[in-house]
């Protein structure tokens, strides 16, 4: 375990890469935003899966040579609809370990999952983002007021029909699962120096590249 003191950690940004003990801990509290992982079929910090299935849509700068890979074995790749030079892959998932979704969960437990991490685990934000249904939009206003000194900050997002194309996370059924898993093919071996643009270092407004 690496310990890096508060001056280190105020004056610039630090990639952590653990490799036995697959945690990390800095002094005083602080901690870093940019090294966080995100596995398929495991759900981002403290939220709930948006179904049994859905598809992770990712994002890749144009020209990377890993969208060969994809496509080759078979995944869906579109132009992303946001952002120019951006390719969005498409992966069908399956959540191995199941038992609700985003849509079986209110918007009140949410907010108090988000809360008690915020109090008994993290010294900064809990970054979260509370799905709400139709009819919770009303209460949203009542609820800031309830959580305004349990919570840093918190976003709010629709369950349905929140507007986003090619969204990070979309519900699919199991047929729609298993017709995207049909025809995949093994991803062929990529070599060791295959990557994206590595950041060199960075401060709080720019990145240097390699």
């Amino acid at each position: 375990m690496k310990l890096i003191n508060k001056e280190e950690s105020e004056n610039f940004t630090v990639d952590i890469e653990v490799e036995d003990s697959h945690t990390y801990q800095l002094n005083n509290g602080i901690v870093t935003h940019n090294t966080v992982s995100l596995l398929s079929g495991v759900t981002p910090g403290i939220h709930y899966p948006i179904s049994e299935y859905y598809i992770r849509n990712i994002r890749f700068q144009e020209g990377s040579p890993l969208l060969k890979f994809l496509g080759d074995a078979g995944y869906t790749i579109e132009k992303d609809k946001y952002s120019n030079n951006t390719w969005v892959v498409s992966f069908p998932v399956k959540e191995n370990h199941f038992d609700r979704c985003i849509e079986d969960v209110s918007m009140w437990e949410q907010l108090e999952n988000a809360a008690a991490i915020q109090e008994v685990w993290a010294d900064n934000q809990v970054s979260v983002t509370i799905s709400f249904s139709p009819d919770e939009a009303k209460d949203i206003g009542n609820a800031l007021e309830m959580f305004e000194k349990r919570l840093k900050g918190v976003s709010f997002l629709p369950k349905k029909d929140h507007g986003y194309e090619q969204a990070p996370y979309i519900p699919i059924s199991q047929s729609d699962y298993l017709a995207m898993t049909d025809n995949l093919k093994k991803i062929k071996k990529i070599k060791k120096d295959t990557h994206e643009i590595t950041e060199k270092y960075c401060d709080s407004d720019s990145c240097v590249l390699k």
